[in-house]
């Protein structure tokens, strides 16, 4: 129990510290490092991963612009300061690729809010007003991450949401939305074999 118990606490100190300084302190909010290759400190082979985190007020939120690149997957999720996954079965903090809407030109607009702006690609940040944000690119033959596909992250008021978006982004509604969730709730019973 006392091994337990200094576990915990080195846990509870480390966390939110290494969050911290390794992610809050080392760029400005509501902004991505480019990404970067994490083999060379234990990462896997073929990843490119982007990191940054969030401040946001009620009544704003973040439009993140991504572009697919030669990988087999393509991520992106939000975390709490202690470097965990916020709630994913029944609240939509991750989408991948394959769940997300692309829009005609190209790119994935996913916009970070605490509140639902109506669009397939929201990232719920279950009123958390700070936390992370990762990108994970997997299966890439790449040498080096293109330029020219560096994420762009961009700060509007709600209100002005739709404004930042394309046109082409298609509205989803509250029935939709229960079906996104209920898929969701589906795939992690799969995984962890309910």
């Amino acid at each position: 129990f006392e091994r337990a118990a200094d576990d915990l606490t080195r846990t509870v100190a480390t966390w939110p510290d290494f969050v911290l300084e390794s992610y809050m302190k080392a760029r400005p909010a509501n902004t991505f490092s480019a990404p970067a290759d994490p083999t060379a400190v234990g990462g896997v082979t073929g990843r490119f991963m982007s990191t940054g985190h969030f401040e946001l007020a009620p009544d704003e939120a973040l439009v993140v612009t991504l572009w697919p690149i030669d990988a087999l997957y393509q991520g992106f999720q939000l975390t709490d300061p202690w470097f965990s996954s916020l709630e994913y079965a029944n609240r939509q903090t991750s989408l991948s690729a394959d769940q997300a809407h692309r829009s005609a030109d190209g790119a994935y607009r996913i916009v970070v809010a605490a509140r639902d702006p109506g669009i397939q690609n929201w990232l719920d940040t279950t009123g958390l007003p700070k936390g992370t944000m990762l990108v994970r690119f997997d299966g890439s033959e790449l040498d080096s991450f293109p330029k020219s596909k560096l994420p762009i992250v961009r700060k509007v008021r709600f209100e002005a949401l739709r404004e930042a978006l394309p046109a082409d982004t298609p509205a989803f509604d509250e029935a939709m939305r229960e079906a996104q969730i209920a898929e969701r709730r589906r795939h992690v019973q799969i995984r962890f074999g309910k």
